[in-house]
């Protein structure tokens, strides 16, 4: 048992970069899929994969990358990490769904809330997508959402007619402190096993997958 729970900081940066991490070492992963004519597996074929049911696909992955270690010489946990990023990051999205589901928004909804709460109350639309990790046109869809129901504004930058400022209103200003609350307890929840050097650890990690992610995706290499 470790010997104290995960830090307030440690919580913070788990939230702002674990979910946005994973999306862009989606797009890393799929555009060299994209771009090749074959593809041959580069693991030999596990004969206990099809016995497996898909709630025990992560399981099931691991039994296959010991055969992609054996095969490349690669580090023992570096075929696990690869296989169990995604999907863990998809679950952790559904979960992080039902957590929200009393204020009626997904996780995708509530983070631009959270992300302008935290920026500043006039804040470049650009800069919030920037902050949660996603393409703005995936943002323009939950801003649609969000001003329906009368929590955040758009307006025109006045020193630049292309930009897009966002600001909350009272409503969603009252939203993003509930928020900040409800995801606050439930990580302090997920984190109470994880002592600080190994969530600390854990974002090393995550950092130095996004940062090779997007230069990767920058350069344009396969």
């Amino acid at each position: 048992m470790p010997s104290r729970s995960c830090g307030t900081e440690t919580l913070r940066l788990w939230r702002w970069w674990f979910v946005p991490s994973s999306w862009v070492l989606q797009g890393i992963v799929s555009r060299p899929l994209r771009q090749v004519r074959t593809w041959r597996l580069p693991f030999r074929p596990c004969p206990t994969f099809s016995a497996v049911s898909p709630s025990n696909a992560c399981g099931s992955m691991r039994l296959m990358s010991k055969s992609f270690e054996d095969e490349f010489d690669v580090r023992s946990f570096t075929a696990d990490l690869a296989w169990d990023l995604m999907p863990v990051a998809r679950l952790w999205h559904r979960s992080m769904d039902r957590v929200l589901g009393s204020t009626g928004l997904t996780l995708s909804e509530a983070m631009p809330i959270i992300a302008v709460a935290r920026l500043g109350c006039r804040v470049r639309q650009k800069s919030v997508a920037e902050r949660i990790g996603i393409e703005q046109p995936s943002l323009v869809h939950a801003l649609d959402k969000l001003e329906a129901l009368g929590l955040m504004e758009r307006r025109v930058d006045p020193r630049d007619g292309r930009a897009r400022i966002l600001s909350l209103t009272r409503d969603g200003q009252a939203l993003a402190r509930k928020l900040e609350t409800e995801l606050t307890m439930h990580l302090q929840s997920v984190f109470a096993q994880v002592s600080d050097a190994d969530g600390e650890a854990a974002l090393r990690v995550l950092r130095v997958i996004e940062a090779v992610s997007r230069h990767t995706l920058a350069s344009g290499s396969s």
